[in-house]
């Protein structure tokens, strides 16, 4: 790691994460300590319950004393009706952003985006693929999700990436409105593809989030929700391959390589005012599906589900990796090493 003397906010800072017992949460406070060279201990990380985020004030104790806000929480219900899932998504950043800029401490600001806000949406983008670059924004899906009813199931992924773009665009909209009155706080955001990757607890922890699908893959079970709406949730393993192709291919982060980003969006001073994207690859299931029968030659996997592949393409590598190295990584994790770490207390226990 180089030697990093130009901090945007000084050691032994309070960072405050909205969201903290997630996947990539989680992983986002182990490397903070790390990162600030102070080894875990007492007093280094505090867990506060906050039993309702959307209610007006709900971060003002939290976030008292503290230098960065790094909002990872988010709203994820996969519902297609588009009025009970923006609004909110948009309300819970404003509420936590003027909890931020009432606290004359903060001084960095990080939103945890998504990659849906960058992805083309409708049948024609999907089809030719798009160049990502960090200042994509996904307009189809807007169109799609914003559309009049009726609100089919088929709208609730164009309908979480519409949540996300707007969520993040209210962000920076903020950030705009607010130069004047705190011209110290500087925000950026992080977007987190599919992320799959290692967890730090196995035992009570379990495979969060999207990290799920590898161990359901593993297991040869059924998709779970939220990421197969109820009405398509199969009965039994032989219908997972109907389950696997209602989710997108698409592009891939490692969890790892989120929660740098985040520690570098939070205390690197020459990033400023950036869309950092974690987007290490394109990949499809059936390319999952080979690489962890390479990996595990004697496990047994589902079929392939013939599944197509994505053809987006990543522009952005360069500057994330960039960033990596500042941090002490050297690229991206590859898919292949992510499956890997995915399964690995899996592996163990067979």
């Amino acid at each position: 790691m180089q030697d990093i003397t130009n901090l945007a906010i000084p050691k032994g800072s309070t960072v405050l994460v909205v969201g903290a017992n997630g996947f990539i949460a989680s992983h986002v406070n182990a490397w903070l300590p790390v990162l600030f060279d102070n080894p875990y201990g007492k007093g280094n990380f505090e867990l506060l319950a906050v039993l309702d985020l959307m209610r007006d004030g709900a971060l003002d104790e939290a976030v008292k004393g503290a230098s960065a806000v790094i909002s990872v929480a988010s709203l994820v219900s996969h519902d297609p009706d588009p009025t009970k899932v923006v609004p909110p998504a948009v309300q819970l950043i404003e509420k936590t952003l003027r909890s931020a800029y009432n606290e004359p401490s903060v001084k960095r600001f990080v939103l945890t985006s998504s990659s849906t806000t960058t992805i083309p949406w409708g049948p024609q983008g999907i089809a030719e693929g798009r160049d990502i670059r960090s200042d994509s924004w996904s307009e189809d899906a807007l169109e799609i999700a914003l559309a009049p009813p009726p609100y089919t199931i088929a709208r609730a992924g164009p309908v979480y990436a519409a949540s996300k773009i707007k969520q993040e665009q209210t962000m920076w909209k903020f950030f705009e409105e607010n130069k004047e009155r705190r011209p110290d706080i500087v925000i950026n955001s992080v977007l987190p593809a599919m992320t799959f990757g290692r967890s730090l607890d196995p035992v009570n922890q379990g495979h969060a989030s999207s990290s799920e699908l590898i161990e359901k893959l593993w297991k040869c079970e059924p998709i779970p929700t939220p990421f197969v709406a109820p009405s398509q949730f199969p009965p039994s393993f032989a219908d997972l391959s109907f389950s696997i192709q209602n989710l997108l291919a698409g592009l891939f982060s490692d969890v790892e390589d989120v929660a740098l980003l985040h520690v570098a969006a939070t205390i690197l001073h020459d990033v400023r005012g950036e869309r950092l994207c974690a987007f290490s690859e394109p990949f499809h299931w059936d390319k999952v599906l080979a690489i962890l029968r390479k990996q595990s030659p004697d496990h047994e996997f589902p079929a392939d589900f013939v599944s197509r592949e994505c053809k987006n393409r990543i522009m952005t590598k360069p500057r994330a990796e960039e960033v990596l190295k500042i941090m002490g990584r050297e690229r991206l994790t590859s898919l292949e090493e992510s499956l890997r770490l995915n399964v690995e207390d899996l592996r163990q226990g067979s």
